[in-house]
């Protein structure tokens, strides 16, 4: 086998690469000969870095290696002789003429570092690169610089660099920034705005670079050209700056959409012979709302009915176009209520700013991109016909919804001039009411919820009462299913302060208890008929800090249930009976207090298909094979508290909820109000007395509504030395303030009792025996201080 060595001048200055081309003997195309060689013979005296001389070397003559420790057997004359052994592959690369023009050259610009990185990895020898790396890498290098770095190399190059396994861990960072110094460049607004400048020099040349510049950044260039277009001095240039626009593509119909929100309808008309143009689908709804308009000039309205034309073939008439509109929104609004939609926010969409005075992207997620599509036409739809109340209940609760999702569902919606609530609550209570009532009839919760809230601050207290002997809207979503739902309009109904009673007034007297009942923890429900398995998932739930109820069948699980408001999902045994899986599960979902609980069907590998069958057919609900550990646990967890999706609310909202309603039962019972039964709360408040984050509103509670059971309790923890000193003496004076208003409740064994108590734990604890005493001080004066002697 014959080589050569093929010497070419590489890109880079300065620079040489080197080929190897094999030629065997048998080659098709003939022997080389060394005549014919074009770079002539080759002699060892033309070698351009001279023979290698051991003296010359900066490490020294290599040394003789030891003698082996075995003698090697002696060699055979018919064995063929040994190979030499390969030079190691920094040695050859550094024999590599290319390879050492790149190590020998000085510069420090960055194109011929990058350059020699390059070609380094290309050669094969990635490894020689890392000091050039790093001298490339510690530039301090400005944003323009980087991007017209990247500018020189295609981004295939520099990709293959980033992916290098030898380079990438270093360079990989760098070209990342080259790659977002380019994009950011590219797209800068203050060099778009001068290439946008240049669409009207005189210089040919300059008009085809801004070209150029603006076609390659994008949705970027649009504002630069809009701002061409909103400048009735540049006239001459409007025509370039729409063909332009155009060419753009698709890229451009986005923020052209949020500059149909502008007040300039000289802008508006010019933008929508442009959407024409480019004949998207996506520009039809917001060129109806333009056609429509009552704002909008006749050169808009011409303009967006002659590129509705241009799109769809057809110009609609105003009616026709009325019901599109109508439809867009509701259809929009109908999507909303998909949770599969919720997640983080992706998706772009554009919108007019008046302080920049230019389309600007928001980001949402589907569910909130699709609102903002169903509010644009809702908004059109209604500036039609502003005095018509469905158009404007529409408009408003498109509005509610998206911004009560917007703002997060455990979140306070922001309040300043301009919101989606400043501008519901400028239409006044009874318009939020009905929107309220449309929103929680169509099932649009986060805009009823919304709603409530809102009502809770500007509402009247005739909006309870204006029903006659129906439930005012109010009343109606006091009773709601959805706890957010029903805590807000809770919460509207207490700042009205009823002093009447109302139609649906039980409804709150049960939601302020239901609320009152959290202890604060999370909850699950189990209901499996072997109450040994019962209570090996409850330990599992107990490791991921749940309390855990287990009944050992349907009756009681319903039971427990309805109980408490801090389950967060059940978990059924198919196998449960009294009542079986299916009817349970039926009884959960009439129930208002438990019809959005997330339930799972635990099933036996044999029974399995059905039991998924049957919870596929279900709302919220999932079917597993039991788990048997803390990962197959919290992963049944997690996809249960998946599909409760919105309904799903945290322990801390269940806490300030609790908190909230106890707060509002104590003002109400110190209050002279005769609306709300607070004694039908008793067997909910009595357990609260322990809880130490509600013991001290529910001690207080007890003392005001007088109940025998009330004066028992609060006996109770007075009597009890493992309770802090401080609550015990609260209970005493709760009991005083009871039996003042009440009279005493306690039976004559109760009361000989607690003499009992007394004697017995005289001369032990002295804390104990003073509170002891001043519980006996007062009984004996019917709860007035005792007499001063």
């Amino acid at each position: 086998m014959r080589c050569f060595i093929l010497l070419a001048a590489l890109i880079a200055p300065g620079f040489v690469s080197s080929a190897v081309y094999a030629q065997p003997a048998d080659d098709p195309f003939g022997a080389v000969d060394p005549a014919d060689n074009p770079f002539g013979p080759a002699d060892s005296g033309d070698d351009l870095f001279g023979p290698a001389d051991p003296a010359a070397d900066a490490f020294g003559a290599a040394e003789e290696p030891p003698p082996a420790a075995e003698v090697a057997p002696p060699r055979r004359e018919d064995d063929a002789a040994p190979a030499a052994e390969p030079a190691p592959a920094s040695q050859a690369a550094l024999e590599d003429p290319a390879v050492q023009a790149v190590l020998e050259s000085r510069s420090q610009k960055p194109y011929d570092l990058l350059q020699g990185i390059r070609i380094l990895a290309d050669l094969g020898h990635p490894e020689l690169a890392q000091p050039i790396i790093e001298k490339l890498t510690n530039q301090q290098l400005d944003q323009e610089q980087k991007a017209a770095l990247a500018a020189n190399f295609s981004s295939g190059a520099l990709m293959r660099l980033a992916r290098n396994p030898v380079l990438g861990k270093q360079l990989g960072p760098f070209i990342d920034d080259l790659f977002q110094a380019a994009e950011a460049y590219r797209r800068d607004p203050g060099r778009l705005g001068d290439w946008a400048r240049q669409l009207s020099d005189a210089d040919e040349n300059e008009r085809a670079l801004a070209i150029q510049a603006l076609l390659r950044a994008g949705d970027a260039a649009v504002a630069p050209l809009v701002d061409v277009l909103a400048d009735p001095r540049r006239t001459s240039e409007h025509a370039r700056a729409k063909r332009l626009l155009v060419r753009l593509g698709q890229a451009a119909v986005p923020p052209l959409l949020g500059v149909l929100e502008s007040p300039d309808a000289a802008l508006k008309t010019q933008v929508a012979q442009v959407l024409g143009a480019l004949r998207s689908n996506k520009a039809v709804a917001p060129l109806l709302g333009v056609y429509l308009s009552p704002q909008s000039t006749p050169a808009l309205r011409n303009a967006a009915g002659a590129a509705l034309q241009q799109i769809s073939g057809h110009t609609p008439s105003p009616v026709e176009a009325s019901r599109l509109l109508e439809y867009t929104a509701k259809r929009r609004l109908n999507q909303s209520r998909n949770e599969a939609g919720d997640g983080p926010p992706t998706i772009e969409v554009w919108h007019w700013n008046a302080e920049k005075n230019q389309s600007v992207p928001l980001f949402y997620d589907q569910t909130g991109a699709t609102l903002a599509e169903a509010v644009r036409a809702a908004y059109d739809w209604y500036v039609v016909d502003p005095k018509s109340p469905q158009r404007r209940r529409l408009y408003l609760t498109t509005l509610l919804q998206a911004a009560r999702l917007a703002a997060g569902l455990d979140q306070p919606m922001p309040t300043e001039p301009g919101t989606a609530y400043a501008i519901a609550a400028g239409f006044g209570p009874r318009v939020v009411e009905d929107v309220m009532v449309y929103a929680m009839n169509h099932d649009y919760i986060p805009a009823a919820t919304a709603a409530a809230e809102i009502l809770g601050q500007i509402g009247t207290i005739d909006l309870l009462a204006h029903g006659g002997s129906a439930p005012s809207g109010l009343a109606r979503a006091a009773n709601h299913a959805d706890r957010r739902l029903r805590f807000a309009a809770t919460a509207a109904i207490m700042h009205l302060d009823p002093r009447q009673p109302f139609a649906g007034s039980s409804h709150v007297t049960e939601g302020l208890g239901f609320f009152a009942g959290s202890y604060g923890t999370p909850r699950i429900l189990i209901a499996h008929p072997l109450s040994a398995e019962g209570g090996k998932l409850a330990g599992l739930a107990a490791a991921l800090g749940y309390d855990a109820d287990v009944a050992t069948n349907g009756r009681e699980a319903y039971e427990l249930a309805v109980q408490s408001p801090d389950y967060e999902l059940v978990m059924i045994h198919s196998a449960i009976n009294r009542p079986p899986a299916d009817e349970l599960l039926a009884q959960l979902r009439r129930d208002r207090r438990t019809a959005d609980l997330p339930v799972g069907f635990i099933a036996p590998l044999n029974d399995l298909v059905r039991v998924e069958d049957f919870a596929r057919r279900a709302d919220r609900a999932e079917a597993f094979l039991q788990p048997q550990n803390d990962a197959e646990m919290k992963l049944f967890v997690g996809d249960l508290l998946a599909r409760a999706g919105r309904s799903h609310v945290t322990t801390a909202e269940r806490n300030a909820q609790a908190k909230a309603a106890m707060d509002w039962l104590v003002e109400l019972a110190h209050s002279e109000q005769r609306v709300f039964d607070l004694r039908q709360l008793e067997s909910t408040i009595l357990p609260l007395i322990y809880l130490p984050q509600l013991a001290g509103r529910a001690i207080e509670l007890l003392g005001e509504i007088g109940t025998d059971q009330g004066q028992q309790a609060l006996l109770g923890l007075a009597d009890s030395p493992t309770q802090p000193l401080a609550m015990r003496k609260a209970a005493v004076a709760a009991l005083a303030r009871s039996i003042r208003s009440h009279g005493i409740l306690l039976t004559t064994n109760e009361i000989r009792r607690q003499y009992d108590i007394y004697n017995s734990n005289a001369g032990r604890n002295a804390e104990t025996h003073e509170v002891l005493g001043a519980v006996l001080d007062t009984l004996e004066n019917k709860g007035e201080p005792p007499p001063q002697s």
